[in-house]
């Protein structure tokens, strides 16, 4: 987890890497939040834009990805997840 730490930490937005099952659980946990994108071998995509649109079995194996537009969802492996992309936080206007 030391290196998800170090990539949050050092605003390294927008770099790609392979992740363990812990690793997703504690960028989904993460203050502030920041916006990620998960990709299967195939290369789908999932962007997660909030905590609210995910949810991590307890054991870490199965991550539920809620659709933004309707009340769809995806249901990945997290063994399967190849890489995730961590986004930059939009700024929110006042």
């Amino acid at each position: 987890m030391e290196g998800l730490c170090g990539l949050l930490a050092s605003g390294a937005c927008g770099k790609e890497w392979r992740m363990a099952p812990a690793e997703l659980k504690q960028l989904l946990h993460t203050n502030p939040f920041r916006p990620f994108t998960v990709y299967l071998p195939s290369d789908k995509a999932f962007r997660i834009d909030h905590e609210d649109f995910a949810a991590l079995a307890p054991n870490c194996r199965t991550l539920i990805v809620f659709h933004t537009h309707d009340d769809a969802h995806e249901i990945l492996d997290v063994p399967l997840i190849a890489r995730v992309e961590v986004h930059a936080r939009e700024s929110s206007a006042k």
